[in-house]
């Protein structure tokens, strides 16, 4: 019998060491208005730099943004607008100074986002 009782105290110690991982919350909001302007503003950046490598930097960035818009709401609608608009006058070929105003327009909606 006290063997048994040491078997059940063992055993009900170890099932409340195996809960599993604590679970983690959602990012919230303002996380990701961070993460998201430091997206964009290392995409400018490089844009500048390699203006050849930015249309396919833009398309991946955008995949990002249209998560964010689908999971955090219409903070972000600015954003992927400003990202569309910019993938249209890469898909245009436009001129240097339309797709630098553009990476403006793109850099002030990012900072506009809720976040430090």
């Amino acid at each position: 019998m006290k063997t048994l009782v040491r078997m059940l105290l063992l055993l009900a110690l170890g099932m409340v060491g195996c809960s599993g991982r604590a679970s983690v919350p959602p990012p919230a909001t303002q996380e990701v208005g961070k993460v998201a302007k430091q997206s964009v503003q290392d995409f400018v950046d490089a844009a500048g730099k390699n203006p050849k490598g930015a249309p396919l930097a833009l398309t991946v960035m955008k995949e990002s943004l249209d998560a964010y818009l689908a999971n955090f709401g219409d903070d972000f609608a600015p954003v992927v607008e400003e990202a569309s608009k910019l993938q249209q006058l890469y898909q245009q070929r436009a001129p240097k100074d339309a797709i630098d105003a553009q990476l403006q327009a793109l850099s002030a909606a990012a900072a506009a986002l809720p976040g430090n």
